[in-house]
């Protein structure tokens, strides 16, 4: 049984995503990976993660900061990837998007 068989839709995403930025990988999720984006940019094939209240679609983003890597989330209105640091939201201009190349 897969972890995705126990979680549907975005909760199963985010689960992926975390495991991927732990090291983690798959036979299943081979296609997935993280490509290097910046200032907004949503690369071909992104992974929605979840919606914002209005229907805009959310993408699972990962960024490098104060010497840790943060998981995320990106629309290209962000101009960068949200993260969580601090007790706030602090958006990093240089960051990866999570990616399903075989779609």
């Amino acid at each position: 049984m897969r972890i995705g068989d126990l979680f549907s839709g975005g909760i199963y995403r985010w689960l992926l995503a975390l495991g991927l930025m732990l090291g983690a990988s798959s036979a299943a999720d081979a296609a997935t990976h993280w490509v290097s984006a910046s200032f907004g940019q949503i690369p071909p094939g992104a992974i929605v993660g979840g919606r914002e209240s209005t229907g805009q679609k959310l993408y699972i983003c990962r960024a490098t900061y104060n010497g840790g890597v943060h998981p995320g989330k990106i629309r290209v209105e962000f101009r960068g990837c949200n993260i969580g640091y601090g007790g706030r939201e602090v958006t990093v201009n240089q960051y990866q998007v999570l990616i399903d190349a075989g779609r």
